[in-house]
Formats: C-alpha cells, structure tokens, sequence
C-alpha cells in the first residue's frame, strides 16, 4: 500500500487469454491524494475468496484511516507472490473487496485483472506512505461484550452493601473517601497540593515521570513500607473467616 500524491493507469495489453472484461471508463484511471493498494491474491486464497475479501479490505480501510485518505485504488499486481490464485477467485476477491470499502464510503477504484498497464505514481513519502500487509482467510475472533464491573463493599459479617447503600460507622471516614473516588468515581474537591504528596516524598514515593500518568517508583524506605502494609493487610483479610484468594494484575501495556 502506498499513500499516494497521485497516481494513474492505462491498459495496454491482455496479460492473460481470458482477461477481466471491463467497460470503456476503466481503460484509464486517475486518483489524487489516494492510497494506492497493490494486491495478489494467491493460492491458498481459493479456499475462501469472500473472507479474504473482508479481511483485505478491513485491512486497507484501517490503513487509509490512518493516513486521512477517502480515495482508494485497487491495483492487481501478479509480481508480489509465485503463488497466484486463478482467474475467478482473484477477480471475485478483488471485486468484493472494491463493494466492501465503497459501502464504507471510500472512493474506490479497481484497475482490470489480467492485463500489462503503465502506471505513474508520485508518494507523499511520510512514514506510513510505504506499508505492506499479509493477508490470509483467517475469520477474526468475535469480539466478547464487556463483562460488568459492580462495586459492592463486605462487611465483617459476610455481607454485602452496595456503595450508595453502605452505613459508614464512626472512624470510617478514610475508607468513605477510598469507597467514593475509587467505586463511585467522585471528584474531590481542595486547593493546593494534598497533604499526602509531603508524606509520600519523604518516605520515597514518587510519581514516574518517564512513564504514563499513575505509575509510580518506590525508594527502599517506600518498599519496605508496602511490603509491611501487604503483609499486614492479608493477615487482616484472613482473620475474617471466609475463603480470601489473592490475584495480580498485568505490569504490562500497550503503548
């Protein structure tokens, strides 16, 4: 796929016997500012020209997204494989993947299978101008619906309380605030920096500026502060009587 200044086409000669047929308007084909897609369907694409064709085009669309380009080419290209598909499958998956993207409101234009064309093409040259992709039948998992988060606060006794419903006793008010920014996601409101910024900076608490809003580093007093407190706290959590299973999440992200 390359992202395109311009780029047009003439028909010359058939390249095969039994070329596409086309209509008299596809002899020439001229674009500006378009993503130029040079495609060989091979193969092992025989085996589910349509999927391809979905695939393909999902593919290219994501691409023409990304460099801000409604105007899209469909060029066959033989030179990019030693493993082509014959005549109908190619022609069919082409032509499906020319449908798809026009209904997704692309400007799309196909060059005629089977033929030697002259092309002139002049690419902008930023860094996504020059892309290629490998596409196969493979159908993309489905995705799964979002599973539902409730927050829901256990008492000592076993039971549960939804946030709003939950009666906090005397000396509670730390584990209100914990309760009302982390489950009910209220702003709190104050001037100035909070007093827990000191606190933190003076046992070697910090906030990772290398990293992504949130992440922090701890100095070996902070380490052993957290250490104690994990511990502490699971000795609490097993005091209670009930089946108390530990989890971790991911250190890892996307970036």
């Amino acid at each position: 796929m390359i992202h395109a200044e311009s780029f047009e086409y003439a028909v010359r000669d058939k390249a095969l016997e039994e070329a596409e047929d086309f209509e008299p308007s596809r002899e020439h084909g001229h674009m500006d500012q378009v993503l130029v897609a040079f495609c060989t369907i091979e193969k092992d694409d025989e085996k589910d020209p349509p999927q391809v064709a979905a695939n393909g085009a999902d593919s290219i669309k994501e691409v023409a997204e990304e460099v801000k380009t409604k105007n899209i080419m469909i060029y066959p290209y033989a030179h990019l494989s030693s493993s082509l598909a014959s005549r109908d499958p190619a022609i069919k998956a082409l032509s499906r993947m020319e449908a798809l993207l026009k209904e997704q409101g692309f400007a799309v234009q196909r060059s005629p299978f089977g033929y030697y064309k002259s092309f002139t093409l002049r690419c902008l040259g930023h860094p996504l101008a020059e892309l290629s992709r490998t596409i196969t039948a493979e159908k993309k998992a489905e995705e799964r619906p979002p599973i539902p988060t409730e927050y829901m606060i256990m008492d000592l006794q076993g039971n549960l309380h939804h946030p709003d419903d939950y009666k906090y006793s005397k000396g509670e008010d730390e584990f209100r605030t914990l309760v009302e920014k982390e489950a009910l996601k209220k702003g709190l409101v104050g001037g100035g920096e909070p007093r827990f910024i000191e606190y933190c900076k003076k046992f070697g608490i910090e906030w990772e500026k290398y990293s992504d809003v949130g992440h922090m580093r701890y100095g070996p007093e902070a380490t052993l502060i957290f250490d104690l407190i994990a511990d502490y706290s699971w000795q609490l959590a097993n005091r209670v009587g009930i089946p108390v299973l530990q989890v971790r999440g991911t250190n890892l992200f996307d970036l």
